[in-house]
């Protein structure tokens, strides 16, 4: 793979890395993450940026450190919850985080 040129390459680069198509019609969707953290459960609101069939982007404001590999479940509306786990984050700003879930199925 050759180097990115800039940030809009990198982009590129980490959103081919998903093994499934991304699909965007679920994008702004209030979802609820229960996440089983080295600190405790923690519950937070986001938004869906994302999904595929083996996992989705939501943007957080997050009041507690999470971690990359913890365990959750996100809901999407009144669905039943989904078991995932964490396997990126990045910080957009202080406190506001977007990040990778990998469904647990």
């Amino acid at each position: 793979m050759e180097e990115p040129q800039n940030s809009d390459d990198m982009l590129i680069q980490v959103w081919n890395r998903r093994d499934q198509p991304r699909t965007f019609q679920g994008a702004g969707l209030v979802v609820t993450l229960r996440v089983q953290s080295e600190n405790g459960p923690i519950q937070m609101s986001g938004l869906a940026t994302d999904g595929s069939l083996t996992g989705m982007g939501v943007v957080v404001v997050a009041g507690a450190p999470l971690y990359e590999g913890d365990s959750c479940t996100v809901s999407i509306g009144r669905e039943e919850p989904i078991a995932a786990k964490l396997v990126w984050i990045e910080e957009l700003d202080r406190s506001i985080l977007r990040l990778g879930l990998e469904y647990a199925i």
